[in-house]
């Protein structure tokens, strides 16, 4: 099959604004929660069984790709932060550079990649864009690319569109946003238009100054693996978790509606009568991960420490627009999420009390705290405070070698409803390259296929411990390979 999916790039060019941006408009300063994310890509891939009509020769000048172009062009204009390049760690100029759109034609089925038990090893290494415009800590800040779009023909009439995004600028309702108004744009639905909202967030949470972040810095300006003055992992810390000397593997399942619905019943209690989707299935997979990790250290003769890198902890974001005084609308851009971190009891005994009812507890007494934390945020020393405890969450774990699950979950958002003029996405695939800092991720996006829909989540984990995951009878029962 590999032999057959050759991928050849037909055009690689940088696109611009369709006009340029105003002079009071090119320089724009962060949000104290946009500072605090790193300058890392989120990659995002979408499928579609597409016509045959859509790749006649010539690729390069065909209707499909002109129009989806030119509509991009158009795009760029109503978001124009995202066509510049960032001055420093919070600051973008708006000068309109532009961002990459590359197009291939692939020489192969769609179905045949579709159906590979390797689906996702040729989703980082063919149907992205190159990774050499990927921000991963060893590129300068000023030189990365905040966007950058592949789009790829196959010769059956099936696209597949890759997409990177940088994480400092956009979170995944930000991406949607994007996504949403090209697709619109380019399939002539302009009454869809919904114009983006980049200056309220600046108000509701703004920028910090020069003299806090001094006084969070202690007058070091940040250093290390840790950027002090904005609470991100710094450029040396990026390239050190890069390097790390581990394989990280990434598998996708399903989990059909039916067997959600089972799940809630098994983790209806008293404090929680009625679970979320999300907290049953990510609580599901949570206990199934331990226990793939504590059979591994079980049956590893070479560990000094058979209780090391066990996932007690979890991490999840919670979208802030509703909640923020006065309310967001979803189309403000940038990253207005906070994380939430839950916590499970160690003992010697955990395997014991590993209870789904207990999880899914857990986990909603988690979500509940999200308000509590918007306040503080809010608050007149908000972004001071929330760099403060991001410094200090971040020394802690490194200190106590906490092991941590990170969920991110694109559930409900409406990648599935994309449509630039040839149909709804067949599959959302928001994985690439899986290097050695997406270990004990987890990914959601919502599905939906000829046996039905419901939650497919994808599963980064050292390559030590999916083999235990996949042979789990339990979590297979509930789970699809897909």
């Amino acid at each position: 099959m590999e032999a057959q999916l050759q991928v050849k790039v037909i055009s690689n060019e940088i696109v611009k604004p369709s006009c340029p941006t105003p002079p009071e408009k090119r320089t724009r300063k962060l949000s104290f929660l946009d500072e605090s994310f790193p300058a890392i890509h989120m990659p995002l891939l979408l499928v579609y069984t597409g016509k045959k009509e859509f790749t006649k020769p010539p690729l390069d000048d065909s209707p499909v790709i002109t129009s989806l172009k030119t509509s991009l062009s158009e795009t760029l204009t109503q978001f124009y932060p995202l066509a510049g390049r960032m001055e420093n760690e919070y600051t973008v100029s708006c000068n309109d550079q532009g961002i990459p759109f590359i197009v291939t034609s692939v020489s192969g089925q769609l179905n045949d990649y579709l159906n590979s038990p390797r689906k996702l090893d040729y989703v980082g290494s063919k149907f992205l864009p190159p990774l050499d415009i990927l921000s991963l800590g060893e590129l300068p800040i000023t030189t990365v690319v905040p966007l950058a779009f592949q789009v790829n023909l196959f010769e059956c009439g099936g696209v597949v569109i890759g997409c990177f995004g940088i994480h400092k600028l956009v979170d995944a309702i930000s991406i949607f946003n994007y996504l949403k108004y090209w697709a619109a744009h380019a399939s002539g639905r302009y009454g869809s238009l919904i114009q983006p909202d980049f200056d309220t967030i600046l108000r509701v949470f703004p920028p910090l100054s020069d003299k806090a972040r001094v006084r969070i810095s202690g007058g070091s300006g940040g250093g290390g693996s840790f950027d002090d003055a904005t609470g991100t992992i710094s450029t040396d810390g990026l390239s050190q978790h890069l390097n790390l000397p581990i394989k990280v593997v990434a598998k996708s399942f399903k989990f059909n509606n039916v067997d959600i619905k089972k799940l809630k019943v098994e983790a209806t209690s008293e404090t929680v009568p009625n679970p979320t989707s999300f907290a049953v299935v990510v609580g599901f997979v949570w206990k199934h991960v331990i226990e793939a990790v504590l059979s591994n250290n079980n049956d590893d003769n070479t560990s000094d420490d058979p209780q090391a890198a066990i996932p007690t902890a979890l991490t999840f974001g919670a979208n802030l627009r509703s909640r923020t005084r006065p309310p967001l609308s979803m189309q403000s851009m940038g990253n207005i999420v906070t994380c939430l971190h839950a916590r499970l009891d160690y003992e010697d005994g955990i395997m014991d009390d590993l209870k789904l009812e207990k999880i899914v507890r857990v986990i909603h007494a988690t979500a509940k705290t999200v308000d509590k934390k918007l306040e503080i945020l809010q608050d007149e020393n908000g972004g001071e405070t929330f760099v403060a405890e991001r410094k200090t969450a971040f020394k802690g774990s490194v200190k106590d070698k906490t092991c941590t699950l990170s969920v991110i979950s694109w559930c409900k958002l409406g990648f599935n409803e994309i449509d630039f003029g040839f149909g709804l996405p067949d599959q959302v695939i928001p994985v690439g390259i899986t290097y050695p800092f997406l270990r004990n991720t987890l990914m959601l996006v919502d599905y939906t296929d000829s046996h039905g829909h419901g939650i497919e989540v994808f599963v980064c984990l050292e390559d030590k411990y999916m083999p235990f995951l996949e042979a789990d009878s339990q979590f297979m029962a509930f789970a699809t390979r897909s």
